[in-house]
């Protein structure tokens, strides 16, 4: 439940350079390696978020009570010159998952944007309109060294009104 709070903050999306420059000129390798932010929720007794970056590839995954969880997004970024930009190409659909609780569709498991779409039965636009959030652009100003990753909003593509996905506009993390 708490993993779908997260998401929103870390679903992210891609903008492409130009067509001449390759990914390669676009990733910053200073961020290469795993980032976790230890959450501080009062109803959580030890719950840790995790950033996983390894040159354009991303993933997020979670602890609570030591117990791994894979939650979240996984897919590529792009980040130069003070500027991260990711869109996920994988959602993990948790049992959990009460925004999903009025369809029956197989949980605990990693969808495309096309599986998810086709498993919930729904036309491209309601599909875009209710839940397109998950795979569109989030865009960060990063600063990074070589114990720390900060991240501060720039955009984030609009929420369904009512979501509670909603993105801080700072997250801070530490080198694992």
């Amino acid at each position: 439940m708490f993993n779908k709070i997260i998401i929103g903050m870390i679903i992210f999306g891609i903008n492409i350079i130009s067509c001449d420059d390759s990914i390669e000129n676009t990733i910053d390798t200073a961020l290469n390696g795993t980032w976790y932010e230890e959450v501080d929720i009062s109803s959580l007794d030890s719950w840790i978020f995790y950033l996983k970056l390894n040159n354009g590839n991303y993933e997020t995954y979670n602890t609570f009570n030591d117990t791994r969880n894979p939650g979240g997004g996984k897919g590529i970024y792009t980040a130069n010159n003070g500027l991260f930009t990711m869109v996920a190409t994988h959602y993990y659909l948790e049992n959990e998952d009460s925004e999903f609780e009025d369809y029956s569709i197989e949980k605990d498991r990693w969808y495309t944007k096309n599986e998810l779409k086709n498993s919930l039965g729904l036309s491209e636009n309601i599909f875009e309109e209710k839940y397109g959030y998950i795979f569109k652009p989030f865009v960060y100003n990063y600063g990074v060294n070589q114990y720390n990753l900060i991240f501060t909003l720039v955009s984030y593509p609009g929420y369904p009104e009512g979501s509670p996905y909603s993105p801080r506009e700072v997250i801070y993390f530490k080198r694992l």
